[in-house]
């Protein structure tokens, strides 16, 4: 682990014990509140109770204190203290994991911190980052093909996922005698759905520029939340493509705009309207909240990441949050994200259940999303589904497992093949 990585585990340990300590301090109160009104004005300002209470005041208040001068001092220590030769701790299977657990709950917070465990939107190969720059995407893929397939993971998911020799990736190379390359990212997913649109844009243009040689077909696969990282990056370019913009991007000097060489667009188990989990815990805190002793545990689950809770809804563009109040997701605020219009859109919905269940396998879905949602379909309140979108529906398959479901590969096998997308297929 990096210095600054052991530094910022500290203060993500001293943070959360901070949290907890304002959360008791609250629950006290509100347990204590109705004896208070049950024994009367007395009770509430007896003198012993008075000094109880300033006692118990005073001990939070140390806790806190203590906390974060150990925090200052311990996080100091831990990164003076790390070898030279330490690694990152994203730099393992079990540590990305780790970090990418700390960061589904709680990304955005550790990103306003400035946490170094909070990562970045980056190109990784075997844990290692891979520099979007022409220097550095030529070392990282000396084998560089002109068609490339962009993979973007799901909440609390990593970039390992996508590695490794039976990944999708490795398997089209390997069965196109390297005629594709595949590049896997790896993000935040705590933060919001379009903050981390808005960094895929810009390293989608990053990586048609750089790339070492002329790309002339990109190809996108998201799975869960990656498909809405997607689809927020899609309508974020096209909005941002004034005419005079693409006019400007007809000039041979410059490299193509990434949005005109998408062809094929994949969304695995995307939850284009929203994730039921999301939707049943927000509606629980909205009841804990509305109970006097039992609000400070609403709060420490408001905490939850704004990722999170992103996908209750399938919030994918900024305009759709109140500016008055973030933490709100109304369908009445929905936009319909657009979509590429060079780009054939494929959409992958599983079911657990059996069709005798009817409408519960639909809703039960692959476990987590249901098959309207992961099928984009029109909802009551205007957005609209994917036009022309080409529909695979599969049976069996968990939601962890389409990113790597045997089922799932041969869709986007088959799809490349019966588009002529690589001549060495046949």
């Amino acid at each position: 682990m990096l210095g600054s990585e052991r530094r910022g585990s500290v203060e993500a340990v001293g943070a959360a014990v901070i949290e907890v300590a304002g959360v008791v301090e609250d629950m006290q109160r509100a347990i204590e509140a109705p004896f208070a009104r049950v024994l009367g004005r007395p009770f509430a300002w007896s003198p012993a109770r008075s000094v109880d209470v300033s006692a118990r005041a005073n001990v939070h208040r140390m806790i806190r204190a203590i906390t974060k001068v150990s925090v200052l001092g311990l996080g100091q220590l831990a990164e003076m203290t790390a070898p030279s030769t330490a690694k990152s701790i994203v730099a393992t299977p079990n540590g990305a994991a780790v970090v990418a657990g700390l960061t589904c709950a709680f990304g955005d917070h550790l990103s306003l911190a400035q946490n170094a465990l909070a990562p970045t939107m980056e190109i990784r190969e075997a844990g290692q980052v891979i520099p979007r720059t022409p220097a550095g995407l030529s070392a990282g893929f000396p084998a560089a093909a002109d068609t490339v397939v962009v993979y973007v993971h799901g909440l609390g998911a990593t970039d390992f996922g996508w590695g490794g020799d039976s990944s999708f990736g490795r398997r089209l190379e390997r069965e196109t005698d390297g005629k594709v390359s595949s590049v896997v990212l790896a993000y935040n997913s705590g933060a919001h759905i379009h903050d981390n649109a808005a960094d895929l844009n810009r390293l989608l243009a990053d990586l048609v520029a750089s790339w070492p040689v002329k790309v002339n077909r990109l190809v996108l696969v998201g799975h869960s939340m990656g498909g809405l990282v997607i689809r927020g990056a899609s309508h974020l370019a096209l909005e941002q493509a004034a005419p005079s913009d693409r006019r400007v991007r007809v000039d041979q000097a410059r490299p193509a705009w990434w949005t005109d060489l998408v062809t094929e667009v994949f969304l695995i188990g995307t939850p284009h309207r929203g994730a039921p989990l999301e939707q049943v815990s927000a509606l629980g805190i909205s009841v804990l909240d509305s109970m006097p002793h039992t609000a400070p545990l609403a709060r420490l689950g408001n905490r939850r990441s704004a990722g999170i809770k992103d996908l209750r809804i399938g919030t994918v563009i900024a305009a759709e949050l109140d500016p008055q109040d973030p933490e709100v997701r109304e369908p009445s605020r929905h936009l319909t994200a657009a979509c590429l219009p060079k780009a054939k859109y494929h959409v992958i919905a599983s079911t657990l259940l059996s069709q005798s269940w009817g409408p519960l396998s639909e809703y039960f879905g692959d476990a987590l999303v249901p098959v309207s949602s992961a099928l984009s379909d029109p909802d009551a309140n205007g957005r609209e589904g994917i036009p022309n979108a080409e529909v695979h529906r599969l049976r069996g398959v968990k939601h962890a497992e389409l990113q790597t479901h045997d089922a799932v590969y041969e869709v986007l096998r088959g799809v490349l093949v019966a588009k002529q997308l690589l001549d060495c297929w046949g």
